[in-house]
């Protein structure tokens, strides 16, 4: 599993890239704002940043792209995409995660408010190291398959407590190479 973070601007312009055009994104799980359609979806995410107003950069787009012979259903994909956002930190705001089928691989796309729903805000800080830190574990250890916290995708099975280590040692490791 590989991911990529961006942070934006336009909630607008996010939701409609993600939601549109209707044959290639599927919406898997949704969380405070409508899925009816990408404009109200926008609007939805766009009323509860305003409860931050200087906060100008409260757009969360994650991408989570997996390998073409994983076997992930839609299920398991919106389970995963929250057990991911949780372990980066944002956690009690609005999101939206959608499947993508315009790839040969399968990828889903996340949307979220960096403005929680109590009109705080997220910090942004290290959130592309923080995904790609959790991403990286599977990738460093290939005979072992698994998604956040331990997390079944096809054959083996980690204690949640050996992949926190796992996680926070490719955290650690990638900070300190910014830093230095």
């Amino acid at each position: 599993m590989i991911s990529k973070v961006i942070t934006g601007k336009s909630f607008s312009g996010c939701c409609r890239y993600v939601c549109k055009p209707v044959e290639r994104a599927e919406i898997l799980y949704v969380h405070g704002v409508r899925e009816s359609d990408p404009k109200q979806m926008a609007e939805d995410f766009e009323q509860n940043r305003r409860l931050l107003p200087n906060k100008h950069r409260a757009v969360f787009h994650g991408i989570l792209s997996f390998h073409p012979d994983d076997k992930v259903t839609n299920e398991l994909m919106a389970t995963l995409a929250q057990k991911y956002l949780q372990e980066i930190g944002l956690i009690n705001t609005q999101v939206a995660v959608v499947k993508h089928t315009d790839k040969a691989h399968p990828h889903l796309h996340i949307i979220a408010n960096l403005v929680n729903l109590n009109g705080k805000a997220i910090s942004d800080s290290w959130l592309g190291l923080r995904g790609s830190g959790i991403t990286e574990v599977k990738a460093q250890n290939p005979h072992k398959t698994y998604v956040l916290c331990g997390f079944c995708v096809l054959q083996s099975w980690w204690t949640i407590l050996e992949f926190e280590n796992e996680i926070r040692g490719a955290i650690e490791k990638k900070q300190g190479s910014v830093l230095n």
